[in-house]
Parts: C-alpha cells; sequence; structure tokens
C-alpha cells in the first residue's frame, strides 16, 4: 500500500541503485523488450529482497509464531483469488512503529506491528494485504523492477548466470520500496484489492475502513504520502473506492472482528 504514514527506512539498501528520478529512465515498455523476467526469476529476486528486509535493523521479524501464521493464512487466503493464485505468496510481520505494509517482486509481502495495531478486525488486515497482493498479481513491482535493471545495464543472461546478480536484483527490488507507485497503479490496486478481499469472503471496504482510521491518527493529508507518490488526500481515496465498490456489486460482509482481536491479542 502506497506507504500508510511513510516508507519503511531501508537506506542501507540502496547501494549504488540510481536516484529514483532515473530508475525509471527507459519506461516500463523499454524494460519489458529488454529484459524478459520469468516468474521463477521473480521469485528468487524477491526472497533475495526480503532477506534484506529481514536482516535490516529498523525492519526484524516479529517473534510471535502465532500471529505470524495468522497473517500469512489471511494473506494467503486472499491470494488464492488473486490473477497470479500459483506463486508462493509469503506474508512477514515485521517489528516497526511505522504504519506501513508493502510488497516485494514473486509474492513476499510485509505488514508493520503498528499496522495491526491500529486494525479493528480481519477484514481491514485482509482489504490492506489483497492491497498489495495487486502489486505482485498485477506485476506493479516487477515491472518497475525491470526498468530500473534495464537502467543499470542489467542484461537477462546476467541475470540467470550467478547468485550475485540475483542478490543485486534484490538490492534494487528492496531500495524500490522507497519509491512507492503511481496514482494509477494506487488506483488499480485498490480496485483489484476490493476484488480479491470480496472473492475471500471479506467485507471489501476494509481497506477503507482502515485509511479512515489512518485519516483520523495522522490527518487526511500525511505529507509522508507526499514525498512516495502521487496520491489523493486519504478521505478522497476511500470515497472513490467505495463508489466503486458499489458499482460492482461487491457485497462480502465478513469482519471477524472478535476473532481479530483474540489472534493479535499478543501485540497489545
Amino acid at each position: 500500500m502506497q506507504r500508510f504514514l511513510k516508507a519503511v527506512c531501508l537506506a542501507a539498501m540502496l547501494g549504488t541503485v540510481p536516484a529514483c528520478s532515473q530508475i525509471l529512465a527507459g519506461g516500463l515498455q523499454a524494460g519489458q523488450a529488454l529484459l524478459p523476467i520469468t516468474d521463477e526469476q521473480e521469485i528468487q529476486i524477491g526472497r533475495s529482497a526480503a532477506q534484506e528486509v529481514l536482516a535490516d535493523p529498523k525492519t526484524p521479524p516479529y517473534g510471535n509464531a502465532e500471529v505470524n501464521a495468522y497473517v500469512d493464512a489471511v494473506g494467503k487466503k486472499v491470494a488464492a483469488r488473486s490473477d497470479r493464485s500459483d506463486l508462493p505468496y509469503t506474508f512477514h510481520v515485521i517489528q516497526s512503529d511505522e504504519l506501513n505494509a508493502f510488497a516485494l517482486p514473486g509474492g513476499e509481502i510485509f505488514i508493520t506491528t503498528a499496522a495491526l495495531k491500529a486494525m479493528k478486525n480481519e477484514a481491514e488486515l485482509a482489504g490492506v494485504l489483497a492491497h498489495e497482493v495487486v502489486h505482485v498479481a498485477r506485476k506493479h513491482g516487477v515491472d518497475s523492477l525491470r526498468a530500473a535493471m534495464v537502467a543499470q545495464g542489467i542484461t537477462t543472461a546476467a541475470l540467470g548466470s550467478t547468485p550475485a546478480m540475483v542478490q543485486q536484483a534484490g538490492k534494487i527490488a528492496a531500495s524500490l520500496v522507497l519509491k512507492g507507485y503511481s496514482r494509477g497503479l494506487e488506483s488499480d490496486a485498490d480496485h483489484y484489492g476490493a476484488i480479491y478481499s470480496n472473492a475471500a469472503g471479506y467485507d471489501p471496504r476494509g481497506l477503507g475502513s482502515f485509511l479512515t482510521t489512518l485519516a483520523q491518527t495522522v490527518g487526511d493529508t500525511p505529507k509522508a504520502f507526499e514525498a512516495f507518490g502521487d496520491h489523493p488526500v486519504i478521505s478522497e481515496r476511500v470515497a472513490a473506492l467505495d463508489a466503486e465498490i458499489t458499482k460492482l456489486g461487491l457485497n462480502a460482509r465478513s469482519q471477524e472482528a472478535e476473532s481479530f482481536l483474540s489472534r493479535t491479542a499478543p501485540l497489545r
């Protein structure tokens, strides 16, 4: 999701990655033509990037196995309804005071303990995770990664040649978390995320409900959003999402508040 409050700080991973304004210099279409990335390569890169995130002292893994298993189960439930349900999705809980969630290529998806604490029910969790699943399933992340790699001169042959090249690609993927997505891609993730959540039986307004809580917590126009992408104020985004849900006739109702609060009790 477009950095609920601000992106997790991954500056240590930036290395030689060029500035964001340079990363997409070749454009996504050029990247697709010059650097095909197979699903298996995407998965390997995502796993390498996930190791980078989990090794960073700012984003350590949360230690409670039961909470992690619960979040992973909810995530897998919505991922099973996605356009790329065959990917090996893994959902990680990381310890951070930032209200945040983000996705890496190949199905590695993260949510912070702070975000979980701020949620009221399982439908909100499903909505947030479904939004992130869309970034993977609709290849938003891998397309950005491909363009960044082309800008650095990485070829298909080089990518498949050594584990070191996969690791380098993983570092690039991790650094792209800082960039976020355009308004168009975020709207795409809101749209399909609602569809995935609804198909899994959850109230598709879960994401909007959480965003409303966020707006009440940090204000409707948090400056942190401005630095990482082109996004409307939260109230406009929620209104657009509600209208889309009504238009699509999405009407699942499961929220599972009691179960959610019980399963995430160790966080509180």
